[in-house]
């Protein structure tokens, strides 16, 4: 009796052969650190470690000199390069630490935490000025005269409807961030993940791992001195997110969600399915399951692990876009 193996199932086989999961974490890409010292007149200056370039605005008049932290951008087979001549300006700028400081491997976070699903996106768009609309208004007060001559009126109406490609056109609307706040209990360690189209401000220049969706798509990172410690990675045309461990997430337990409310909250205990529990404020026991509530988003249940407690909660906003917690390993007391 002959065994026949279909040729797909083979090369899947192959795949997982070759491609272990390890190979995922090729994905993100590491975010490194950097100490500088600017002194001198200079208005900006460009830094790298082997892949994407960090602009800086530093603004210094002469005499002048300021201290920050660089973000920079790596491949994952650059992470051990050191200091090395990083900057366009080096007569100006002083590496104040012998190497980039990186995050640890992404394959050292709990697996819990590596094969979370990522949140969906709006995209930016852009805005209708007023000086538009006012031209609109005119162009039909203008073609509503020709009413009893409709050639002219076609005309004059092609004419200006042509005419508003002139105009200038509006800056897009910012699209709103998203933050999720990834937890595994067992381990304690958390993720703050944030994203957003096309550009990204990210409070904090720490060691952290960044993914844009595509992944060829090109940009930079921005850094501007006065902005605090708030920077910013562009990529045009690309979903962007930064993931670093963050010690300031909530902290749910018995008592309350910690830090911050919750608006809305589900829970799926072990071997069970999911119960929605409404809103829960700060200092104040976890809520009673309500009826009637569809569920969580589908984007926040992917990729869960089975057989196990987890908390998924929508916070309270806070200027900027929403904010998400999802915690694997949660248990209540009975």
């Amino acid at each position: 009796m002959k065994c026949r193996i279909p040729i797909s199932r083979l090369l899947c086989w192959l795949a997982l052969c070759l491609f272990p999961a390890e190979a995922l974490a090729l994905v993100q890409d590491p975010v490194g650190t950097l100490g500088a010292r600017v002194e001198g007149a200079l208005g900006s200056f460009r830094a790298a470690a082997g892949w994407e370039t960090t602009e800086v605005n530093v603004q210094l008049g002469s005499g002048e000199s300021a201290q920050l932290r660089v973000p920079l951008l790596a491949r994952r087979q650059s992470m051990e390069l050191s200091m090395g001549e990083l900057a366009d300006a080096e007569d100006r700028v002083t590496w104040m630490e012998p190497k980039v400081t990186w995050p640890a491997p992404w394959g050292s976070l709990p697996y819990s935490l590596q094969g979370r699903s990522l949140s969906p996106l709006e995209n930016s768009s852009p805005s209708i000025s007023g000086l538009h609309w006012a031209w609109l208004g005119m162009s039909l007060l203008l073609v509503a005269a020709l009413r009893r001559r409709p050639y002219r009126a076609l005309l004059l109406g092609s004419a200006l409807a042509g005419s508003l490609f002139l105009l200038p056109s509006a800056a897009p609307a910012q699209a709103p961030q998203v933050t999720l706040f990834e937890g595994d209990a067992p381990s304690g360690r958390w993720l703050e993940v944030r994203g957003a189209q096309d550009r990204l401000s990210i409070e904090g220049v720490q060691p952290g791992w960044l993914r844009r969706l595509p992944s060829n798509a090109e940009g930079r990172l921005e850094l501007e001195r006065g902005s605090g410690s708030t920077w910013a990675a562009c990529f045009e045309g690309a979903r962007i997110y930064y993931m670093c461990e963050t010690s300031r997430h909530p902290q749910p337990g018995i008592q309350g969600p910690g830090r911050r409310a919750m608006r809305r909250t589900w829970l799926r205990r072990p071997g069970e399915g999911w119960s929605a529990h409404g809103a829960w404020p700060v200092s104040q026991g976890f809520p009673e399951a309500i009826a009637g509530d569809p569920g969580p988003p589908g984007w926040l249940v992917a990729g869960l692990p089975q057989g196990v407690g987890v908390l998924l909660g929508e916070l309270e906003p806070e200027a900027g876009g929403s904010a998400w917690v999802r915690l694997v390993g949660f248990e209540l007391a009975p």
